[in-house]
């Protein structure tokens, strides 16, 4: 169980002692991971964008823009956008739309750039 220190008396010295979190809040907070710091999103905001959008139309093309736009927020530094990309892969949402695959035929054969 996680605890916090909290003093019996406000002021001057006193023994800390230990009170539990409410389990509320550590519900909360279990494994969520904060992605970006300036717009204060999680990898559980990421999924649930993605989820959302492939939910509403499937043939979507899901750019970190869109996630942004579909939280109400917006990029400010991009020192998240290597963490923020790899949390978009993770998601068994993000494919391409099957209207979308195959648009780049010197990549079907497999040629190199």
């Amino acid at each position: 169980m996680i605890h916090r220190r909290c003093s019996s008396k406000p002021f001057g010295r006193s023994a800390l002692t230990l009170r539990p979190f409410p389990n509320e809040i550590l519900l909360f907070w279990r494994h969520r991971m904060i992605v970006c710091h300036c717009a204060h999103i999680s990898d559980r905001d990421i999924s649930a964008a993605i989820d959302w959008m492939r939910a509403a139309d499937a043939d979507t093309l899901v750019t970190p823009g869109k996630i942004y736009r579909a939280l109400g927020k917006s990029a400010d530094c991009g020192g998240c956008m290597p963490l923020f990309l790899s949390t978009m892969q993770a998601n068994v949402n993000l494919t391409v739309p099957a209207i979308l695959q195959g648009l780049n035929p010197s990549r079907q054969k497999g040629e190199a750039r």
